[in-house]
């Protein structure tokens, strides 16, 4: 994930410059409610510019406290299992035996390709 939002990032970078955007805003939209219409994943990089009427602000609901420790433990619970793969024994790396076969040279002038390829150790 780390790796798909830096190459967005630089993106981003591309957009501003590319097409002169003064802004842009970086979305993964997930579940039919946020707009996803096709189960998949997507980073989508929005170019933005001044009084584009694209509008992407919200009102965020006031909770009680009670309602807050709620959610948080109900996302306590949700997160228990995020990073138990770190915890999972690793397995020895399989061993592959390398075998090399020696390439013939033609005897009628070199090959070029086949000359390279000796090079490579």
């Amino acid at each position: 994930m780390a790796h798909m939002f830096n190459i967005a990032n630089k993106l981003s970078s591309a957009v501003f410059e590319a097409i002169g955007a003064k802004g842009t805003n970086i979305m993964v939209q997930n579940g039919v409610e946020a707009g996803q219409l096709v189960p998949h994943f997507a980073i989508h990089i929005i170019p933005r510019n001044e009084n584009d009427n694209i509008n992407f602000q919200w009102q965020p609901r006031q909770l009680t406290q009670e309602e807050m420790s709620t959610v948080e433990l109900k996302l306590k619970q949700g997160a228990e299992s995020i990073g138990q793969f770190e915890t999972e024994e690793k397995k020895e790396p399989v061993e592959v035996e390398k075998k090399v076969e020696k390439i013939k040279k033609k005897e009628k002038g070199e090959n070029y390709l086949l000359k390279q390829l000796e090079r490579i150790p």
